[in-house]
Order: C-alpha cells, then sequence, then structure tokens
C-alpha cells in the first residue's frame, strides 16, 4: 500500500505525542523515578565518623577535629590513616597537633605527611578495634565553599601492596587496591543549616538507623526567582542545605551514579536500595534573620529480589549486533532496566518486591519484542521468565514523502507506530525520489510521520496505514 504525505509543518506536539506511545513508562522530572544509592555496609575499618572546624571563615585557615571509632584493628608498622580535605584549599602547611585514643594522648606514630588536599599518619603502634580516635590537624583553609566541604578519612598498608580496607567502591566492604577505595567522607557542618536530611536503611533492616551514602538530593522551589540547590549524602547518610529563602521547597533523591540526570541508569551489583516515596515537602514561613530549621528523616526501600530470563529468536537463537533492552516496572513507573548479554541473551535485574510490566525494546528494523508480561516476586525470591521470544517484521510499509508541488522529498524520517502498544514501531528514510519501504509487524494500524531529522519537523497529520 502507498500513500502520500503531504505538507511539511512543524509539529512538536505530535512528535511528543509519539514519544509518550512508544515510551509509555518513561519517567520524567518531577515523577517520583528509580534512584540508586549506595547500601548502608559497614564501612571497612572505621564507624562513627564526624568532623568539626575552630572557625567558619572563607579564606582563613582552620583547625579540624576528626573523630571515629575503630570498627577492626590498625595494625603496628605500616598501616596509614589518610584524611582527605579536597573540598578544602591548599593543605600544604597542615599538622597534627594532637590525637587520643579512648581519651588518652597517643604517640603512636613516626611520621607525618602533608599533600595538597590529604594528610597521612603513620603508626608504629597498634590501635585495637572498638578504639576511639580523635585527631586535630590544623593549618586548613576554607575556600568560599564553606558549608560544602567534607572530609575523608581512609587506611592502608603499604607493606601490604597498598591494600586499602575501608568502605570500597563495591559498597560491599571488600578490600580493594588502594586506587579503587573510596573514602568514608563526612560533611563539616556549619552553624544550624535550614534544612538537615537523614537518608536511611528500610525500616525493620539491620541498617534501619545506618546512613545511606552518595544518595544524591536536591531541593527546589521558593517564591520570586525561585531556589535550587543539590548535594550528596555522606556515609551518616546527612545532607544539609543553607541559607534558603521564604517559601515552600520540594526535596528528592536521585541516582548518584552514571551521571546525575541519568534517572534512568540500570541498578549495578553495588547499589541495593532504592528511593521510591513521592518528593518531599517543606515550608519556611520566616526570613533568614529567624532560626528555622526542618530535619528531615527519608526511608529507603531495598531491592533484594531478582528477575532473570533470555531473550531469543523464533529458533532459539541468540540475535546479535543489536542492543536489547529489558524494561522492568510497576503501573507508577517504578523499577529497573538491563541490557541483554549479546552472546548469551541472558539478563538479570535488581528489583525491590513486587508486580512489574516486562517488555523487550530494541531499534531494529527487522525484530521487536513480545507482547508485555506481567511478573510478581516476592522479597529474596528469583523470578525466571525463561525464553522471551523476539517477533519478525514480516509485513511492509512504504509510500513517499512529497512537498505540496508533488516534488519527492529526500532524506526524510518515516517513524510508524501502533497507539498504546508497547514496541510496536517501525521506522525508515525516504530516497532521493521521496520514496520509502521498510518492515513492519503484520497485522496491525500504524500512525504514520514524516520528519526531516527527529528535532521536531513533521507532517502535521499522520497517516494511517
Amino acid at each position: 500500500m502507498r500513500r502520500k504525505i503531504l505538507r511539511k509543518t512543524l509539529s512538536i506536539v505530535g512528535v511528543i505525542a509519539m514519544v509518550l506511545y512508544l515510551f509509555p513508562m518513561a519517567p520524567f522530572i518531577p515523577s517520583p523515578i528509580p534512584a540508586k544509592v549506595a547500601r548502608a555496609a559497614t564501612p571497612g575499618k572505621f564507624t562513627n565518623v564526624n568532623v568539626t572546624a575552630d572557625n567558619y571563615t572563607v579564606s582563613a585557615s582552620t583547625t579540624l577535629t576528626i573523630s571515629f571509632t575503630t570498627a577492626n584493628a590498625l595494625n603496628q608498622y605500616g598501616d596509614i590513616i589518610r584524611f582527605f580535605w579536597d573540598d578544602f584549599g591548599s593543605a600544604t602547611s597542615a599538622s597534627l597537633d594532637s590525637i587520643t585514643v579512648n581519651g588518652s594522648s597517643f604517640s603512636g606514630y613516626y611520621s607525618t605527611y602533608t599533600a595538597s588536599s590529604y594528610f597521612e599518619i603513620y603508626l608504629d603502634t597498634a590501635i585495637s578495634a572498638g578504639s576511639d580516635v580523635v585527631a586535630t590537624v590544623s593549618g586548613i583553609t576554607h575556600r568560599s565553599n564553606v558549608g560544602r566541604e567534607r572530609v575523608g578519612i581512609v587506611s592502608f598498608s603499604p607493606n601490604n601492596g597498598g591494600t586499602a580496607y575501608e568502605n570500597c567502591t563495591d559498597a560491599g566492604g571488600n578490600s580493594q587496591s588502594y586506587g579503587d577505595c573510596a573514602p568514608f567522607r563526612v560533611w563539616l557542618p556549619v552553624g544550624t543549616p535550614e534544612v538537615k536530611a537523614q537518608i536511611r536503611g528500610p525500616v525493620g533492616s539491620a541498617d534501619e538507623n545506618n546512613g545511606i551514602n552518595e544518595a544524591y538530593t536536591q531541593i527546589w522551589g521558593g517564591s520570586g526567582d525561585g531556589y535550587w540547590d543539590s548535594s550528596s549524602a555522606d556515609h551518616n547518610g546527612f545532607v544539609y542545605f543553607f541559607n534558603v529563602p521564604t517559601g515552600t521547597y520540594t526535596m528528592d533523591i536521585f541516582n548518584p551514579g552514571g551521571g546525575i540526570y541519568s534517572y534512568s541508569q540500570p541498578y549495578d551489583h553495588d547499589w541495593d536500595w532504592v528511593y521510591y516515596d513521592m518528593p518531599t515537602s517543606v515550608k519556611f514561613e520566616q526570613s533568614n534573620s529567624v532560626a528555622e530549621s526542618k530535619t528531615l528523616n527519608l526511608t529507603v526501600t531495598p531491592v533484594n529480589s531478582t528477575i532473570t530470563g533470555k531473550v531469543l529468536k523464533p529458533d532459539g537463537t541468540v540475535l546479535t549486533g543489536e542492543m536489547i533492552n529489558v524494561d522492568i516496572y510497576t503501573q507508577n513507573g517504578f523499577g529497573n532496566w538491563v541490557q541483554v548479554d549479546q552472546s548469551t541473551g541472558e539478563f538479570s535485574a535488581g528489583v525491590p518486591a513486587g508486580t512489574y510490566q516486562v517488555m523487550v525494546n530494541l531499534w531494529s528494523q527487522d525484530w521487536g519484542g513480545p507482547s508485555p508480561q506481567t511478573v510478581t516476586v516476592a522479597a529474596n525470591e528469583t523470578e525466571n521468565l525463561g525464553s522471551l521470544y523476539l517477533v519478525p517484521k514480516s509485513a511492509v510499509i512504504s509510500g513517499s514523502v512529497t512537498d505540496a508541488n508533488g516534488n519527492g522529498l529526500n532524506n526524510q524520517f518515516v517513524d510508524c507506530f501502533v497507539p498504546g502498544e508497547w514496541g510496536k514501531w517501525s521506522s525508515g528514510q525516504t530516497g532521493a525520489d521521496g520514496t520509502f519501504s521498510f518492515a513492519a509487524f503484520g497485522g496491525l494500524t500504524y500512525m504514520c510521520s514524516p520528519m526531516s531529522d527527529f528535532g521536531g519537523w513533521g507532517g502535521g497529520s499522520g497517516e494511517t496505514y
């Protein structure tokens, strides 16, 4: 069947409608979206990490008091405690004023070392597990970002190949090489913040009262020109927002890894909590000259279930050379997505317990995904969906794109989709004479529109095929 698609007009609404038909479950700001946050793992060798300063003046030298408890022993002759202050200015003049262990003066170190962004203490006396340690370090300079300064702590043994023992990038407490280790970082509180929030583990879990680190948060709203700010939770789970004007604000948690706005990134095995609640609202009625503070506790949901399966062609072989995604979402748009292994066709996605629509999605001219299926998975359960078979595009849509004078238009994109059907689409491009022909699923009714590019130029009235 051939149809002429006439007129070339700007139709942004039509393009948006097409995207919504093609991707009905896609989350958009400010909808509640899945947020990847790090687990509240035992933080290696340190717990109860806190830091204070003797002043908060921009460009002034300050003395930091850093306290922590050793979860495991620090070894004699070789272990190094390193403090990071990469959010501060240069610290080349930093010096260790004092260090105490369980309230008593400690002199069991043989050297210190200062660099521009960190300070090291080399031990020659062991510090046992469960010890309360307080180190006072002077000579640190505040930058202009007072209120956005963090101190990190890590320990490692250079006599053991530089192995680090801290809360590492796998967030599971596993030992990593030093360069792969994420320091235990805490914010330096400044005065009384207008908003103080703690991201906590799930209610009833072992992590219920523990902080969840690296959760990216943002706050926006207010009156006039509005207000926006963002912060990542430290290893105690705390975030702070200062100098918030009068008004009503919304606070939410977003994905910390893979880009803060990449909120459709799939969870990996290093992240096992999500935040599914609606954004939290806070209101300030007084001007900043009047002390007014809000404290929020935000609780995450565990990702402790798994959905697995295979995506295959009807003959049982793997489709190679195509990127295939499996989208797993609830009716409210929460969930996960994962790429299919191109060599085996297998997939495995972590999700919270719940009921999901599972959809196979791929940008292929010759194949499409099967109809969505519903699956319910319980907590701590793995649901194997078996084999999901791709559907061939065995029909053909052909036609031409012309201008008002009947002249064929070259290089025009033609997109056809079935309204309300996930994954039922097909597309192609016109040749020099304005004609097109591409494969499609048979037995369906499509809406088709031309576009000179994917930026929004298209026919004002789509044609039905």
